[in-house]
């Protein structure tokens, strides 16, 4: 119910200059203050800038790009593109090398190290905490609680072409342009396993959630299996099409699956009563919340802005932190992990009796979810 925002470097460099405004001019907090409102000064005038904005801009090509079946045209149409960004790419590299950006690159990363370090101050020791990671002068805030955003530089090394193996590559001409691939993928391939003797068996059924299930099992048996396992299966009844008989009713066999929706997840684990109690509680903050930005997102550039969000959370802080700290909240986070648990383990608990009164005793059951694998 809180609105999150990030304090960028330009923002924390205003709150600190209005924190650290009565600091003594020969103190560290006084010569950062006085070298950044110079280096303010001289960006005003045009006399420091991002010397990003420097280089010269990639230009973009002129001609439409022709359609893929006029080849012979997109051809060269491709390597004149290629052509244009290879000169753009040395144009760049030459202005780098210039002594008027070597110049402005060292007195631009001057003035952001200098920023970096005034606000590390507001955080320090934490802030400055770590060899590889170096804070790089923002947050993000709630009001509540902050997060220390740092960073640190990693070579990527340059990607090389997958080589596709050609056994799976699709070799398709003008005349089976229709025809699917086939990958030689078989759709029928049992999650069943038969061990060597045959006495043996193991199934293997597969949770896989999606975006609107939690959980959804489900498994896969080949012809020989269903006609083995007939309560594994169930009888799909399909969309009637144009021409069927008023009495003709369209079937489909198909295996057993399970699913449990988030919905489903929510209301069963007691989420929906819990939330709507927590709200009633926190009622009285949810105008201030409001005008905090809980509604729209709150523009952290301006520092006006950011001032309005830190008096308004001033006003309520006292009250704010009573019932988040109350001995309710506490018990209500435990219930929430209470019911989730509930609800996953009488789930699978099903899932897995209807499995074995549909296997029986001979077929041992077995959840794949993740990277399991079955050794």
């Amino acid at each position: 119910a809180r609105a999150h925002i990030r304090m960028d470097r330009k923002v924390l460099t205003a709150v600190a200059f209005h924190i650290f405004s009565d600091s003594p001019e020969d103190s560290d907090k006084g010569r950062l203050i006085a070298s950044l409102k110079a280096a303010a000064r001289a960006i005003e005038k045009g006399a420091l800038i991002n010397p990003q904005k420097m280089l010269p801009p990639r230009p973009r090509m002129k001609e439409k790009k022709p359609d893929k079946s006029k080849v012979d045209e997109l051809k060269a149409w491709e390597a004149l593109d290629e052509q244009r960004i290879k000169d753009h790419d040395a144009a760049v590299a030459a202005k780098k090398l210039t002594a008027e950006y070597v110049e402005m690159d060292r007195k631009y990363e001057a003035y952001r190290s200098a920023q970096v370090t005034l606000i590390s101050k507001l955080f320090a020791p934490v802030a400055t905490k770590g060899d590889k990671w170096t804070f790089d002068g923002s947050i993000v805030t709630d009001g509540f609680k902050i997060s220390i955003q740092r960073s640190r530089v990693i070579r990527v090394p340059k990607k090389v072409k997958k080589q596709i193996d050609p056994r799976l590559a699709s070799t398709t001409t003008e005349a089976d342009e229709d025809v699917v691939p086939d990958h030689s993928y078989d759709p029928e391939l049992s999650t069943l396993v038969r061990h060597k003797g045959g006495k043996k068996k193991t199934l293997v059924a597969a949770d896989d959630p999606g975006r609107k299930d939690i959980a959804a099992v489900s498994f896969c048996l080949s012809p020989r299996d269903r006609l083995e396992f007939p309560k594994a299966m169930l009888t799909k009844i399909l969309k009637r099409q144009e021409g069927d008989p008023p009495d003709f009713v369209r079937t489909r066999e198909t295996e057993k699956h399970w699913h449990l929706s988030g919905s489903q997840y929510r209301h069963d684990s007691g989420i929906v009563k819990l939330d709507a109690k927590k709200k009633q509680r926190y009622l009285g903050l949810e105008d201030t919340w409001n005008e905090m930005g809980r509604s729209s997102s709150l523009k952290t550039t301006k520092t006006s802005d950011v001032r309005q969000y830190l008096r308004l959370y001033s006003e309520i802080e006292e009250e704010w932190w009573a019932l988040a700290m109350s001995r309710i909240e506490a018990k209500d986070r435990f219930q929430r992990i209470i019911g989730k648990r509930k609800v996953l383990d009488s789930f699978f608990a099903k899932v897995d009796r209807e499995l074995q009164e549909a296997f029986g005793k001979e077929v041992d059951v077995v959840f794949a979810y993740g990277s399991a694998g079955l050794k």
